[in-house]
């Protein structure tokens, strides 16, 4: 859904109706999406995930467009502020508070697009700070956490289950 703003007045219009067809047409024309399988190794294929460069965001319903298009587990959208870059995760057309893969997929771009870039890029989100650093086998990747709390309904339901855990605790994702 879009929703235009106009004297005051708000007039919802459904995207993939009347925009998608534009947002597209654009989208080919000016971005470029990169899609890499990020934790592949020998015994892994990895994960795949989408990275679209911007120099300024688009509105929601033309990100949640653009990720449904490219129908990857998850697009990254980032663009770059200051010396970092913000970050929006998304998978088909719901954004997400966090995704790994899809924040290692973005810094692998980055330093595949830039041979000269620094080693290490902060991605800014609403919900934290992802570093990346750039090794010469690898990568290493900081997360935000969140301090899990205790929960008696689910350590209920668990037990429901036959199920005796010595601690549960979930976190605002659970």
């Amino acid at each position: 859904m879009f929703t235009w703003h106009l004297n005051g007045h708000s007039v919802t219009q459904r995207v993939d109706l009347f925009w998608q067809p534009l947002v597209l047409i654009l989208f080919r024309l000016f971005m470029k999406a990169h899609v890499l399988n990020v934790f592949t190794g020998d015994n892994a294929a990895g994960n795949p995930a989408a990275v679209v460069k911007m120099d300024d965001w688009l509105p929601l319903a033309e990100l949640q467009c653009i990720s449904k298009q490219l129908a990857q587990p998850v697009t990254a959208f980032i663009k770059a502020v200051d010396s970092d870059y913000a970050i929006r995760w998304f998978a088909g057309d719901i954004e997400i508070n966090l995704c790994g893969h899809g924040s290692l997929a973005a810094a692998a771009s980055l330093f595949a697009e830039d041979p000269q870039h620094a080693t290490k890029v902060n991605f800014v989100s609403q919900h934290g700070t992802i570093t990346v650093n750039k090794l010469q086998q690898g990568y290493t990747m900081s997360m935000p956490s969140w301090r899990g709390k205790p929960t008696p309904e689910l350590t209920a339901l668990v037990r429901e289950l036959g199920i005796n855990p010595v601690d549960l605790f979930s976190t605002r994702d659970l």
